[in-house]
């Protein structure tokens, strides 16, 4: 039996660091699994773009360092440069933006419900939701916490 628990074990640390990219998705809090709707919000087309736009506010840094949760669910727009972008299998789009002005962690996620034709080191204005902070890094010495947006319009400036 205790054989048994050990390749039981291996096989699920096996799993767990094949899908580590998919794992995202699959995650699940207190036994809901974690919807589409709960990661992106839908695109704005460029006929409605000046709307939105307009009720968007600058990303407020400072609350962003002093409390991160305080601006969830408000309509934000930061500008930063596309670091790594990963666009999958369901035309989503998940976006390493850096923002100059965020220390020591210059970085924010960015999820986008469609891809995206812009390129690593293009600069960019990104208009949608600010979103709880998530964890990125491959492992538990590299992994920070970063702000998220879902964003619903993207330009590049």
């Amino acid at each position: 039996m205790e054989k048994l628990s050990k390749i039981l074990i291996i096989i699920l640390l096996i799993i767990v660091v094949a899908g580590a990219g998919f794992v995202f998705f699959y995650v699940t809090t207190i036994g809901f699994p974690i919807q589409k709707s709960d990661v992106f919000i839908p695109t704005i087309s460029e006929e409605n773009a000046s709307t939105y736009k307009a009720s968007c506010t600058e990303l407020n840094i400072s609350q962003v360092f002093e409390n991160p949760k305080s601006l969830i669910g408000t309509k934000v727009k930061v500008k930063g440069e596309l670091l790594q972008k990963q666009e999958n299998f369901d035309n989503t789009t998940f976006i390493h933006l850096k923002v100059p002005d965020l220390y020591p962690n210059p970085y924010i996620v960015v999820t986008y419900s469609s891809k995206i034709p812009y390129n690593e080191g293009d600069s960019l204005d990104i208009y949608g939701v600010y979103d709880y902070p998530v964890l990125i890094g491959k492992d538990e010495t590299s992994r920070i916490t970063v702000p998220s947006i879902k964003g619903a319009y993207i330009e590049k400036v």
